[in-house]
């Protein structure tokens, strides 16, 4: 799944469901699209099991993602 792809088309599908809501929670939903939803469970969105977000897992399939260090 192509990130860009997701952002631009989740947040304007959420623009044309939600025109009371201002642009920037378009924008919100599709970053989070894009970022967060399980690449295996289309619609699950995987959660951190830290306060850092270093390690995320999916509820759906249990799939592990780990943020690498910068170092």
């Amino acid at each position: 799944m192509d990130s860009v792809e997701t952002f631009l088309r989740e947040g304007q599908a959420f623009q044309e469901r939600h025109p009371d809501m201002p642009e920037a929670g378009s924008w919100a939903w599709g970053f989070m699209r894009a970022i967060a939803e399980c690449p295996n469970c289309p619609g699950h969105f995987r959660v951190p099991l830290d306060k850092s977000w270093k390690t995320l897992v999916c509820p759906n399939c249990h799939g592990v993602w780990v943020r690498k260090d910068d170092d």
